[in-house]
C-alpha cells in the first residue's frame, strides 16, 4: 500500500492485511468493542417480530423500543452471534447514528426576522420541534431565560438526554430568538429506531415545523433513504421540515473504483492509496461508505482506518458481507489515544465485485475539524438534506456574501439542486459563547437551519393555512440570489432575508384531472387554477424531462381577486414517446408559489407510411381451396387485407382478414373455395391497411384454375 500523507512511511506494503471471516447477519462493526453489551438494532423477518423479540431476551438482551421490524435493544456483546443465527433475525446492526453539523441574536437582524417581530410575528400558535442528539445545559438555558420553560421534552436517548451534548440546546437558542412566542418540542434521539419514533410523535402532535441540525450517511443520496422516506411522511402530515445541509466539503470523496497495481486498495489518486487528515488529540473520527448498489447488493468493498504518526497500523476496520441482501455500507470509527494531533488514514478494499459502481466516502469527526487529502464538495449532502422534501440549508457568515467553505453541495445523485436556500452561521448564544465578526459563537449548518426553522415560524404565523409547499416557496421568494444566477448546488435560492411583514399571501395553486390536455407527438396543452388570494398575481407553466424544469412559458397577469381561476399555455417542441414534468407557478407580492409535480406521456409520432402489397400468381383447381398468395412489407409489423376475385368483368368472391402481426418482405396467403361453376379467367387484387388505417396501393395477380 502506497502512503496517502507526508507522515506515512514509504514503500509499506499492506495488501496482506489480515481479515477474518465475514457473518452476512452480523454488522462487522459490532465486534470491535471491548464493552460487554452492545446497543444493537435487530431487523426481524417479515411477520416475525415477537420471535426475535424472545430470542433477544432469551440471549440476555434488553429492548429498549420496537418500531415495525426494527428492535432496538442492548445485548451482551458475546451473545452476538448467536441471535444473528436466530432464523427469526434477518441482521444485527449497530443503530445508525446522526452526525451534529456544528463547527463549534445576529441572525434576527441577518434575516429580517427584526422587522415581523415587531409587526407583531412572534410565532405565536405555532408548534416548532428540534430534534437532535442532546440537550445538556437546557435547564441552564431556561433558568438564564435563554429558553422558555413551557418547552416540553421528549426523550428517546434514554440517559442521554441532558448528557450527550449542548448542541440541541444551543439550536432551540436560535429557533426560540427568531419565534420567541412558538410552542417548542424538543425530541432527543440517539438511534433511527428513536428517530422513527420522533416523527410519529411530531405528527400526532400538529407540529408545523421541525428543524433538525444533523444528518447521517445511509441511503444512495437521491431523497431515497431510510431517513428521507420519514421526512416525506412528515410533509405528507404538513410539517416543513428544515434540515441543514452538512458541513462536509473537506471530509467527502466520491469516485470510482481504481486499483493501478491491481492490488484491490482503491487509489485515491496516482500512487495514492490512503486518503489522510488530522485528527486532534481524544477526537473520535468515523469514516463512512457507501456505494451506489442499493437497496441491497452482492458487490462487497471494506473499509480501513490507519493510525500513520508511527508507521501504518490498522486501527478500525468495517467488514460487512455483502452477499446480495445487505445494504452497500460500511462504518468504522476511531479515537484518538493520546492528547496530541495525530494523522490517519481511511482506505477501501475491494474484497469482491463484478461492478463499479459509484462510491461515496464521508470521514467526519464532532470533535476534530477534518480535510481530506483528496476531497469533493460536490454531492457531499449529508442524508435527509438530500430529500426533495426537505427544506435545506446551507450556511455563510452573517456578516459575509459568501458560502462557508465547509457548507455541503448539491446536487443530489438524481440531479436535484441543493441546499434550497442559504442561512446565517458565526451567532452569539448562551450555549457556544459570543461572535466575534465570523470567528466564536455557533458555527456550521447546525446553525443556519434554525434561523430558517425560525422564519418559517414567523411566516406560519401570518399565514396559518400554508402548506409546507407554500412555506418553503415562501422562503425561497425570500432570498437574495448570489453565486450563479437563480438556484445553484452551493447558495440554493440565495441567503435568507425576509423582508417587510406582508399581508399579502401567496397565491395558491391547484390542478384539474386531467392537468394536460390535447396532447400530441409534438405538444400540449397544460391547465390549472390559480387563486391571486386578493393580490396581483403573475403565472407560469415550467417543464422539462425532470422535476428541474429545463423550460418555462412567459409571465401572464392574473388580476387580484379572490378564488381560483383556470389558467392555461400552450406548448410545442416536444418529442414523441416521451415523458415530460411540468408545474404550475404564480407569484405576487408575497413570493412565488409553486404547484407539485405533474407528468404526461406524448404519443408515438403517428404512421403516415401506408404498407405495400405484390400480389404473386396463384393457382387452384375447381372446387378446391386456392392459396391467393402475396407478399407484405410493413414497418410496423401488422396489417390486415382485402383480397377481391374478379373474373374479366366482375366481382365472384372476397376474403378479409384480421389486422395481425407479419414479418416484413414475407409472403403470405389466403384460402378461398373455388365455385365448381366458376368459368373464365380469374385474378384476385390485394389492398393491405396498417394499424394507423394506412392503405395501400392494390396490387393484382392471376388465379390460374386447373
Amino acid at each position: 500500500m502506497r502512503d496517502g500523507g507526508e507522515r506515512a512511511r514509504a514503500g509499506t506494503n499492506l495488501r496482506f492485511v489480515l481479515r477474518g471471516p465475514k457473518n452476512p447477519k452480523l454488522e462487522s462493526a459490532l465486534l470491535g468493542s471491548v464493552r460487554a453489551r452492545a446497543h444493537v438494532v435487530v431487523e426481524a423477518q417479515p411477520s416475525r417480530v415477537r420471535e426475535a423479540e424472545a430470542a433477544l431476551r432469551s440471549d440476555g438482551g434488553s429492548i429498549v423500543r420496537v418500531y415495525g421490524r426494527s428492535i432496538e435493544a442492548v445485548v451482551p456483546r458475546s451473545r452476538l452471534a448467536a441471535l444473528a443465527a436466530s432464523r427469526s433475525v434477518h441482521y444485527v446492526r449497530a443503530p445508525r447514528v446522526y452526525a451534529d453539523d456544528a463547527i463549534s441574536g445576529e441572525e434576527i437582524q441577518a434575516t429580517g426576522a427584526a422587522a415581523w417581530q415587531a409587526a407583531g410575528l412572534t410565532g405565536a400558535g405555532v408548534k416548532v420541534a428540534v430534534i437532535d442528539s442532546g440537550f445538556k445545559g437546557l435547564p441552564d438555558r431556561i433558568a438564564e431565560g435563554e429558553l422558555p420553560s413551557n418547552a416540553v421534552t421528549v426523550n428517546y436517548c434514554g440517559g442521554e438526554y441532558y448528557t450527550a451534548t449542548q448542541h440541541g440546546a444551543a439550536v432551540a437558542e436560535i429557533v426560540h430568538e427568531m419565534a420567541p412566542d412558538s410552542q417548542l418540542y424538543l425530541i432527543c434521539t440517539n438511534s433511527d429506531v428513536g428517530m422513527s419514533a420522533a416523527v410519529s410523535y411530531v405528527e400526532n402532535q400538529g407540529v408545523a415545523v421541525v428543524n433538525q441540525s444533523r444528518n447521517g450517511y445511509f441511503g444512495r443520496g437521491d431523497g431515497t433513504g431510510p431517513e428521507a422516506q420519514l421526512v416525506t411522511d412528515a410533509r405528507a402530515h404538513g410539517i416543513l421540515w428544515v434540515n441543514s445541509a452538512g458541513n462536509y466539503t473537506h471530509e467527502h470523496w466520491s469516485g470510482t473504483f481504481t486499483s493501478a497495481d491491481g492490488d484491490q486498495w482503491l487509489d485515491f489518486a496516482p500512487g495514492h492509496e490512503i486518503n489522510g487528515t488530522d485528527l486532534a488529540g481524544g477526537a473520535t473520527v468515523c469514516a463512512t461508505l457507501r456505494w451506489d448498489s442499493w437497496p441491497a447488493t452482492a458487490q462487497d468493498y471494506d473499509l480501513t482506518i490507519f493510525d500513520l504518526s508511527f508507521g501504518i497500523n490498522v486501527v478500525a476496520q468495517s467488514t460487512n458481507a455483502q452477499t446480495g441482501t445487505q445494504s452497500p455500507f460500511e462504518r468504522a470509527c476511531y479515537t484518538n489515544p493520546s492528547s496530541s494531533k495525530r494523522r490517519v488514514g481511511v482506505s477501501i478494499w475491494n474484497a469482491r465485485t463484478t461492478a463499479s459502481p459509484r462510491l461515496d466516502l464521508l470521514v467526519h469527526s464532532g470533535d476534530s475539524s477534518i480535510s481530506l487529502d483528496f476531497q469533493n464538495a460536490a454531492d457531499s449532502l449529508g442524508m435527509p438534506a438530500d430529500s426533495p422534501n426537505a427544506l435545506t440549508v446551507g450556511a455563510m457568515c452573517w456578516q459575509a456574501s459568501s458560502i462557508e467553505d465547509y457548507s455541503s453541495q448539491g446536487p443530489t445523485l438524481d440531479g436535484r439542486v441543493k441546499p434550497d436556500l442559504t442561512g446565517p452561521d458565526a451567532v452569539s448564544g448562551a450555549t457556544y459563547g459570543v461572535a466575534n465578526g465570523c470567528s466564536g459563537g455557533f458555527h456550521g449548518t447546525s446553525a443556519s437551519s434554525p434561523g430558517v426553522a425560525g422564519a418559517a415560524a414567523l411566516v406560519k404565523q401570518q399565514f396559518p393555512s400554508y402548506t409546507p409547499a407554500q412555506l418553503q416557496a415562501f422562503l425561497e421568494a425570500r432570498t437574495v440570489d448570489l453565486g450563479a444566477a437563480g438556484k445553484d448546488n452551493v447558495y440554493g435560492a440565495g441567503r435568507l432575508s425576509l423582508g417587510p411583514a406582508l399581508n399579502v399571501q401567496l397565491p395558491s395553486i391547484s390542478y384539474p384531472s386531467p392537468s394536460a390536455i390535447g396532447i400530441t407527438g409534438s405538444g400540449a396543452t397544460l391547465v390549472g387554477s390559480v387563486n391571486p388570494n386578493g393580490a396581483a398575481t403573475q403565472y407560469r407553466f415550467e417543464y422539462g424531462l425532470s422535476a428541474a424544469y429545463s423550460t418555462a412559458t412567459d409571465w401572464y397577469a392574473l388580476p387580484a381577486g379572490q378564488g381560483f381561476a383556470s389558467v392555461s399555455a400552450q406548448i410545442s417542441g416536444l418529442s414523441p414517446s416521451t415523458t415530460y414534468h411540468f408545474r404550475l407557478a404564480a407569484k405576487n407580492a408575497a413570493g412565488t408559489a409553486y404547484g407539485i409535480d405533474q407528468t404526461f406521456p406524448t404519443p408515438a409520432a403517428r404512421d403516415t407510411t401506408p404498407p405495400r402489397v405484390q400480389a404473386v400468381t396463384s393457382y387452384a383447381v375447381r372446387g378446391s381451396v386456392a392459396h391467393l398468395q402475396y407478399r407484405l412489407w410493413e414497418e410496423t409489423g401488422a396489417t390486415r387485407e382485402d383480397i377481391n376475385i374478379v373474373t374479366s368483368s366482375h366481382r365472384v368472391g372476397s376474403v378479409h382478414t384480421s389486422l395481425g402481426p407479419i414479418d416484413s418482405g414475407t409472403q403470405y396467403y389466403a384460402k378461398w373455395k373455388v365455385p365448381a361453376s366458376v368459368r373464365g379467367p380469374l385474378g384476385f387484387c390485394v389492398t393491405a391497411y396498417d394499424r394507423a388505417g394506412n392503405r395501400s396501393a392494390e396490387s393484382c395477380a392471376k388465379l390460374v384454375i386447373r
